[in-house]
């Protein structure tokens, strides 16, 4: 998982999520979150704990804008 930022651009703040799934920094008062979770019905519930558990640890206390990316790998509908 990685951030990447053109050179003289700073992310600050870096902070990341035990499974390596998840990464997220500051930039220029903005918090940069990115995230990948793995797909597949046999999956779900690792997706789940991804969700629940692992990214609220990425999202800042505070009143932050936030751009929240990555590949979610989630199926709103059959």
């Amino acid at each position: 998982m990685a951030i990447l930022a053109k050179m003289g651009l700073p992310v600050t703040n870096i902070k990341r999520i035990p499974s390596g799934r998840g990464i997220a920094g500051t930039f220029n008062g903005l918090w940069i979150v990115n995230v990948y979770v793995p797909s597949g019905i046999e999956k779900r519930k690792k997706r789940e704990d991804i969700f629940n558990v692992e990214v609220p640890h990425l999202i800042p206390p505070n009143d932050t804008e936030i751009i929240l990316a990555g590949d979610f790998n989630c199926m709103l509908a059959r």
